[in-house]
Order: C-alpha cells, then sequence, then structure tokens
C-alpha cells in the first residue's frame, strides 16, 4: 500500500511538472528576447509613431502558459508592452500546427512539430 503511494506522489509531481512548470520553462528558453543598449529614435520617428494605427497581425502568445496581463522578461508580447508600443490591433492566433520539413511545394498532412 505504502509503495502505491508513493507512485501516486510522484506520478502527480511529474505531471504537476510537466503542465505547471514545463511549459514556462519551455516559454522562457524559446521566446528570449535579446537586451541591448536602448536604440535611439529620432525626433521624427517618435511624431510618426503617435500618429500611426499599429496592427500586428500574428502572435503565437496563446500556445505558451502566459499572463499576457503581466509584464515578462521572455515572449514577444505582453499586454504592457504592446500597450507602451502603441499596438492599436493585435491578432492573437490559434496554433493549428507545422509539418516536419516543412516546404513551400508539398507537404505530408501526417506530421507535426508541435503536437
Amino acid at each position: 500500500m505504502r509503495t502505491l503511494l508513493v507512485a501516486i506522489a510522484v506520478l502527480f509531481l511529474a505531471l504537476l511538472g510537466v503542465t505547471q512548470v514545463l511549459p514556462t520553462y519551455m516559454d522562457n528558453r524559446m521566446n528570449s528576447v535579446e537586451r541591448a543598449a536602448p536604440y535611439p529614435a529620432s525626433a521624427r520617428a517618435h511624431d510618426l509613431h503617435k500618429r500611426l494605427f499599429v496592427a500586428d497581425m500574428h502572435d503565437d502568445a496563446l500556445l505558451w502558459s502566459r499572463d499576457l496581463l503581466m509584464r515578462h522578461s521572455y515572449g514577444h508580447s505582453d499586454l504592457p508592452r504592446l500597450q507602451e508600443g502603441r499596438v492599436a490591433l493585435q491578432v492573437f492566433a490559434t496554433v493549428t500546427k507545422t509539418p516536419k520539413n516543412m516546404n513551400f511545394e508539398r507537404n505530408a498532412s501526417d506530421t507535426d512539430n508541435i503536437t
């Protein structure tokens, strides 16, 4: 009986790690952002940016278990950074699949890199 309880506890911890810890770890590793010195922009560029309607038509953020309302040091988007960048329209795409050995002419439908 004790062995069964230990096995259940180990399986529970493994499941918890796979569903809660691993996605955040992989998100952080796969979506790192290079931190460099600030890139200066001219006053003309700032003025232009204030008048633009900025639209980003693709964002895979929903693939990751991330709170988009909080600023993160990884990933390419979250609400605070989108607001600072004056993004007026953001399309959060739903990831379906990407074929292995993807090419532009033909792809098999029975392989997938994501699921």
